[in-house]
């Protein structure tokens, strides 16, 4: 029998490790302290002495096994292990970490300092924001480096324990931040909901789901799938599900200030009425806050009940707008892509906020890729499907002033200085 108590926060084994459990954690167990010995260069002495901190860092993963039971699926994932030396490559990381309840007034500030210096500590570049909901962050530098700073966050702050950090190891200097910024702002995605007023993520009843699930629940019917980026990134690359299964929808916003009115208008409550409804971002951060959102207006309109499977289970009548349950893409198309590199439904490009510029099928053709392109150099029409060089779009809006869109311009079209055309002359699809 094998018994893992917690004790202020550290796991304490007892019993006799004998049985196929009992190998299976301690095989974890020993693991989790090569890891975390090989990433700070401890002694044997030195990693025996810390036994009680490492698996303290580790606390919230449930060590719990039972005889003849399957293993559950935890969003908690470790670090992959460190990659063949490479001195001329780095280390990608993307996540983010929401806060509930949110930071006070004076918490974000504590916090960005707290973060710069860990970064400071390990030559950490890149790019984010601090906000009373959480952190987001895209960030580079040496694999070893990486790691150890997702470590030290873990240390500082327990909630990062949950945290998904996705690494990408082997990508070239050239693509790595040079600096590190990180901004304090009301909302990490811009849904103008402060954290004092948005629907609580810890209540939502929306799922996440591994890649490979959400692949199946596509072939659906009776499902619709939203693509909760803005309409430019989409237009580069968006998921095609199978024709008898379920249908896509691109709300063609602006930016996420327009997702929530979008969202809450009849046309796209009567599209999502009794439909199970998958939602997908670059990373999940938007579909977070974007299920989370649905899921309150379901609740205000079906007077806080069920969703309709719900109901349908309960023997009831469905009752006002409702859903078949919302889902979203555990981390991301990023993820997607990992788990299925030859595309799967995916067509196009993933549009990326890093100096990487976009993510491709990596086992999917050039030719295939090329033939999936759609998109247009909106200065001469061309098939186009990389946005450089920092063009917008020159319109206006009644509501809002300059639209300010990123658009698509080709080489050609650069190198020609758009053909003697204004900049403000470009104009977005919308």
């Amino acid at each position: 029998i094998v018994t893992a108590m917690r004790a202020e926060g550290v796991v304490v084994l007892k019993g006799a490790l004998g049985g196929d459990a009992a190998d299976k954690l301690r095989s974890h167990v020993e693991t989790t302290l090569e890891e975390a010995a090989r990433l700070a260069e401890l002694s044997p002495a030195e990693e025996a002495a810390r036994f009680g901190t490492v698996l303290s860092r580790h606390r919230r993963h449930d060590l719990t096994l039972s005889l003849g039971e399957a293993p559950v699926r935890r969003a908690r994932r470790s670090l992959p292990p460190l990659p063949a030396a490479a001195e001329d490559k780095s280390t990608l990381v993307l996540f983010y970490q929401y806060i509930a309840p949110p930071w006070d007034a004076q918490q974000p500030k504590a916090a960005l300092k707290s973060v710069l210096a860990l970064a400071a500590e390990h030559s950490i570049c890149g790019r984010g924001r601090c906000a009373p909901e959480g952190l987001n962050r895209s960030l580079t530098g040496g694999a070893r480096a990486v790691r150890a700073f997702c470590l030290g966050l873990r240390a500082w702050n327990p909630v990062f324990e949950d945290c998904d950090f996705k690494l990408t190891d082997g990508i070239g200097q050239n693509l790595a931040f040079r600096a590190l910024t990180i901004r304090k702002t009301a909302e990490l995605v811009g849904y103008g909901l402060p954290a004092t007023t948005a629907p609580a993520l810890a209540t939502s009843r929306a799922e996440h789901v591994e890649a490979d699930q959400y692949h199946e629940l596509m072939k659906e019917k009776d499902t619709v799938i939203i693509d909760v980026r803005n309409h430019y990134e989409a237009a580069i690359g968006h998921f095609a599900p199978p024709g008898d299964g379920a249908e896509f929808i691109d709300p063609k916003l602006r930016n996420s200030h327009e997702f929530p009115k979008w969202l809450n208008a009849p046309e796209t409550k009567a599209k999502l009425h009794n439909k199970k409804v998958m939602m997908y971002c670059t990373g999940g951060i938007r579909c977070e806050r974007a299920s989370a959102l649905l899921d309150s207006i379901e609740r205000a309109e079906s007077g806080g009940g069920a969703t309709a499977e719900e109901g349908a289970g309960a023997g009831e009548e469905a009752e006002g707008f409702r859903t078949k349950g919302v889902v979203m893409v555990r981390g991301g198309i990023e993820r997607y892509l990992r788990t299925f590199p030859q595309g799967g439904f995916w067509r196009g490009k993933n549009y990326l906020f890093d100096r990487r510029f976009e993510q491709s099928p990596e086992e999917k053709p050039s030719a295939a890729l090329e033939a999936e392109v759609d998109s247009r150099c909106v200065a001469c029409g061309v098939a186009w499907d990389r946005y450089r060089g920092q063009f917008k779009c020159g319109g206006t809006l009644a509501e809002h002033g300059a639209c300010a869109v990123p658009v698509l311009v080709c080489d050609a079209c650069i190198r020609a200085d758009l053909h003697g055309k204004p900049r403000a002359t470009l104009r977005c699809p919308l």
